[in-house]
């Protein structure tokens, strides 16, 4: 029991560390290809959104640093694959029905 509890704190405190990180590093890096500083913000606040989610499902579901690191990844790897589904699927149709009208 005490091992478990050693192992949920490290967990915690890999989550705190990384997240801390990560958001430094998107609110210093990430930013719009055009738009400016108000499209820039919106890019930024989307991927934190997504970053923060995600850490928060991997402390959930593990017990240690190497499920957290398994669990943020497959959490990062669905919301890209929703992405790229949506994209497939929705952006391609729209733009063959724009080209036949």
């Amino acid at each position: 029991m005490a091992e478990e509890k050693k192992d949920v704190d490290i967990v915690s405190k890999i989550a705190e560390k990384f997240e801390r990180e990560a958001l430094e590093f998107i609110e210093s890096e990430v930013s719009a290809a055009e738009g400016g500083e108000e499209l820039s913000e919106r890019a930024r606040e989307t991927v934190k959104g997504v970053v923060t989610f995600c850490i928060e499902e991997a402390k959930r579901h593990s017990r240690s640093p190497e499920e957290f690191q398994n669990e943020f990844r497959t959490c990062v790897n669905e919301w890209f694959s929703t992405i790229m589904l949506i994209t497939n699927r929705f952006l391609k149709k729209a733009v063959r029905e724009a080209r036949k009208k």
